[in-house]
């Protein structure tokens, strides 16, 4: 997975995921140009082991009224 794919199933910046990786928080390869890719596992252990904090999903994210009215 790229930083920004990370990024969107995390609902992080791309500079948060960065610096995730950079910290060893969460594992990456980085290919011969640099590039950071990130095993879809690691992202998901990452996020089961609960260390992707409080950040709200996508679906929680958007506004949606009609959800909210009963």
């Amino acid at each position: 997975m790229t930083v920004s794919a990370v990024a969107r199933a995390l609902c992080r910046s791309q500079e948060g995921i960065r610096l995730l990786a950079d910290n060893g928080k969460l594992q990456c390869q980085r290919t011969s140009t640099g590039q950071r890719l990130f095993k879809a596992s690691d992202v998901q252990k990452f996020i089961a082991d609960g260390r992707n904090g409080n950040r709200p999903n996508q679906y929680e994210a958007t506004d949606d009224s009609d959800r909210h009215s009963a």
